[in-house]
C-alpha cells in the first residue's frame, strides 16, 4: 500500500508542476529545482500519512474520521506540498486527505477558520437560483484581482451540487460549475466545498479533481465531510453569544449576497493529473502535455 501511495503522490505532485504557470519573479527556480522541491515534499508526506479508517485531530477541538481508502496528511507537510505544487499560501490549512486507491484522481484540503461564530439563520430561507446569481456576480467582481495575479478569468455556469445544509449536524456542502472565460471547448472546472460550523469558527473542506470526474466523487466528498466534527467546548450549539460579531452562513457560498460579510478566498494555480508509467520520473513529467484542473 505504501508503494501505491508513493506512486500516486509523485504523479500528483509532478503533474501539478507541469501545469504550473508562475508569475514573473526576479529569479524563478529552474524546472529541475521545482521538481526537486516536489519530490522532497512527496517524500515528507509519505512519512506522515495516516491511512483510514482512523481518527485524527484537526484544530480547535475538531477531529476527522478518516475513511477507508483514504489517508490524512498533517501540517506542515501538507502545506509544503501545496506550496511546492503552486498553491497560494493558506494560513488556515490544517491538513489534506488523499486517496489510497489506484485510479482515484482527487485531493481534499482541510482548513480551520477561527474568525468567529457563523450564524445559520439565513439557510432557512435560501433560494438556490438567487445564490447562484450572487455567486456569479462575486466571481465576476473577483476577476480584476485574478488578472493582477496573472490568474485565469472565471465564470460560473451552474450548480454541480446545490447548497445543502444539514441543520442538525451544522454541515454545508455545495459545488459550482466554473469555466475559464475564452477557454472555448475546454471542459469547465468544478470543486466541491464543504463546511462544518463550530462555536467560534468553522472547518472547511475543498475537494479538487478533474472537471470531467468531479461529479463522480461527490459521495467521497460527503463521506469526508461527515467525518469532521467538533468536540465538547467547540460545538456550534455551545455558542452563548448574543449575535455581536456573528457572520452569515451565506458568505460561505457567496460574499456578494446582501449583508453577508466577505470571506477569505484561496485562489490557486493550475492543477493536473498524469497517468500511467510517466510518474516513474518526475523530471520527464514536467514536459508532458496534461489535463488541468483548479481549486477555485
Amino acid at each position: 500500500m505504501a508503494a501505491k501511495t508513493l506512486f500516486f503522490l509523485i504523479g500528483l505532485a509532478a503533474g501539478a508542476l507541469a501545469g504550473f504557470s508562475e508569475p514573473a519573479m526576479a529569479e524563478a527556480p529552474s524546472g529541475a529545482e521545482q521538481a526537486q522541491r516536489l519530490q522532497s515534499a512527496v517524500d515528507a508526506m509519505q512519512k506522515v500519512l495516516v491511512p483510514g479508517p482512523g481518527t485524527v485531530p484537526l484544530a480547535a477541538g475538531a477531529g476527522l474520521r478518516v475513511p477507508a481508502g483514504a489517508a490524512f496528511v498533517r501540517q506542515p507537510e501538507a502545506g509544503a506540498w501545496a506550496a511546492a505544487s503552486g498553491y497560494e499560501p493558506d494560513k488556515d490549512l490544517v491538513g489534506m486527505v488523499t486517496p489510497m486507491v489506484e485510479g482515484a484522481n482527487w485531493v481534499i484540503f482541510l482548513d480551520y477558520h477561527p474568525g468567529g461564530h457563523v450564524s445559520d439563520a439565513d439557510a432557512r430561507a435560501w433560494n438556490a437560483d438567487a445564490l447562484l446569481q450572487a455567486l456569479r456576480a462575486s466571481t465576476a467582481q473577483g476577476n480584476a484581482g485574478r488578472a493582477k495575479r496573472d490568474l485565469p478569468q472565471l465564470e460560473v455556469t451552474g450548480w454541480l451540487e446545490r447548497p445543502d445544509y444539514d441543520a442538525a449536524a451544522h454541515r454545508l456542502i455545495w459545488a459550482a460549475k466554473t469555466s475559464e472565460i475564452g477557454d472555448g471547448d475546454e471542459p469547465g472546472s468544478g470543486n466541491i466545498h464543504g463546511f462544518v460550523l463550530g462555536r467560534d469558527g468553522y472547518a472547511e473542506m475543498t475537494m479538487v479533481a478533474p472537471s470531467e470526474e468531479i461529479a463522480s466523487y461527490t459521495a467521497r466528498a460527503r463521506a469526508v465531510l461527515a467525518g469532521i466534527a467538533f468536540g465538547a467546548g467547540g460545538r456550534y450549539e455551545e455558542y452563548a453569544g448574543a449575535g455581536a460579531g456573528e457572520r452569515s452562513i451565506t458568505a460561505l457560498i457567496s460574499p456578494a449576497m446582501p449583508a453577508a460579510p466577505s470571506r477569505p478566498s484561496w485562489e490557486t494555480l493550475l492543477r493536473t493529473w498524469p497517468f500511467g508509467l510517466a510518474v516513474i520520473c518526475v523530471l520527464l513529467l514536467v514536459v508532458l502535455r496534461i489535463r488541468r484542473f483548479k481549486r477555485r
